[in-house]
């Protein structure tokens, strides 16, 4: 599930946030702005 469609759900973006282990921030930044959620975010790998 993702956080448009949860939005589009009636769910709090706290709530979402939660659910997701993300923070409320970052589920404002993608509500406030769709098309990043069809981006793909890179992957990032610790240097050891």
């Amino acid at each position: 599930m993702d956080i448009l469609t949860l939005h589009r759900r009636g769910i709090k973006q706290r709530a979402i946030a939660r659910k997701l282990g993300i923070s409320r921030n970052t589920v404002k930044k993608y509500i406030d702005n769709p098309d990043l959620a069809f981006k793909q975010p890179g992957l990032r790998h610790k240097k050891s």
